[in-house]
């Protein structure tokens, strides 16, 4: 296949200590919300969970290490939930082997980031990162993060740091950025990473319900795949929770790691 690494070396965004596979692949999704109110409140084992259960599949099957970026607030039917009510879930995660992080992702689908201030933005993910602390624990942080509608919150790189969050993930949309310079936006489309403003950046490159919605076989995603690693030498491949209610991405999903497997190309050992 030809795999080059075009010129990105991701340890540089990783904790000196974590051994990096190359090629290698990282999951995410995105709207993360609902399914932790519902094991909460219908009192369901973690993993007996429909979603949680097609996750721990694809980590037996496949070692698939999962982020999940938060909601902090969602209104169920008719009334205002929030992080607050999710149950303590540290001992199925930590049972499970650990391999669920958590990380903010906006105080609700209304507003995203990119409108709020940047104390406003920090008020919303401190207090999801209070919940997080609570109800997964504090070794469950996601290092990389997608906020809500790709927003680039340079602004908040020391705050992140802190957080232990190395990257943002930028759009996957040929623009490449919505804020920043055109010469982050033309690497983060030729290179797939960027450093601006103190924050690093990580080009997203796909949406696992685009392949339902598009219908592709397995042949046609293996070729785009295929397409990633040449040029960036890695994938960013996401999701959105609400999506995994459709059969067809379940199964794009699965078809995604089959092919990924089969290229013998690894989850990153922490996400």
């Amino acid at each position: 296949m030809g795999i080059i690494n075009a010129g990105f070396d991701p340890s540089v965004f990783m904790a000196e200590e974590e051994a990096t596979p190359s090629p290698w692949f990282h999951f995410s999704i995105d709207d993360v919300f609902d399914s932790l109110i519902e094991v909460t409140d219908k009192n369901i084992p973690l993993f007996e969970h429909p979603y949680f259960s097609l996750l721990k599949e694809m980590h037996d099957t496949y070692g698939v290490i999962v982020g999940l970026h938060l909601f902090f607030q969602k209104k169920i039917n008719g009334k205002l939930r929030s992080l607050c009510d999710v149950r303590d879930l540290k001992k199925e995660i930590a049972d499970a082997g650990g391999w669920i992080y958590f990380g903010p992702h906006a105080l609700d689908y209304e507003n995203a980031p990119y409108a709020q201030s940047v104390d406003e933005q920090v008020a919303v993910f401190s207090r999801t990162y209070d919940e997080i602390d609570r109800f997964a624990g504090k070794n469950s942080y996601a290092k990389w993060i997608r906020l809500h509608f790709y927003s680039e919150s340079y602004e908040l790189a020391d705050y992140f740091k802190k957080r232990g969050i190395t990257s943002l993930f930028s759009t996957d949309k040929p623009v490449g950025s919505h804020r920043m310079p055109q010469n982050i936006k033309d690497q983060l489309n030729d290179v797939g990473s960027a450093t601006y403003e103190g924050m690093n950046f990580l080009r997203t490159h796909f949406r696992v319900e685009f392949f339902a919605d598009d219908n592709l076989n397995k042949i046609a995603i293996e070729n785009l795949f295929k397409e990633s690693l040449v040029k960036y030498g890695y994938i960013i491949l996401y999701a959105h929770e609400y999506e995994f209610a459709r059969r067809e991405v379940c199964e794009a999903l699965k078809s995604s790691f089959e092919i990924l497997n089969k290229l013998s190309v690894k989850s990153l050992p922490k996400v």
